[in-house]
C-alpha cells in the first residue's frame, strides 16, 4: 500500500477562533512521530495554559461549582 504525501492543513484557518498559541499547541499535540509530541508535563507547561484566559482555578471557584456539589 502507499500513500502519498499530503500537506498539513492550516490549523488556524480551520479553527479561526482559536489563539496563535492554542493553535501552536495543538499543532505540536497532534503530531504524527510521537518522539516529536510533548509530553504531558510539557504539553502542560505550554504558555496556552500559562498566559492565555481564563486562568487556571480551583473547582471552587467555577462558576458552576453550586450545580456539582
Amino acid at each position: 500500500m502507499e500513500f502519498s504525501d499530503v500537506s498539513p492543513k492550516d490549523l488556524s484557518k480551520v479553527f479561526p477562533m482559536m489563539s496563535a498559541m492554542g493553535v501552536d499547541l495543538m499543532d505540536k499535540l497532534l503530531q504524527l512521530d510521537p518522539n516529536q509530541r510533548p509530553t504531558a508535563e510539557e504539553a502542560l507547561n505550554h504558555p496556552y495554559f500559562i498566559e492565555e484566559l481564563p486562568a487556571p482555578c480551583m473547582p471552587s471557584e467555577l462558576p458552576i461549582h453550586h450545580l456539582i456539589n
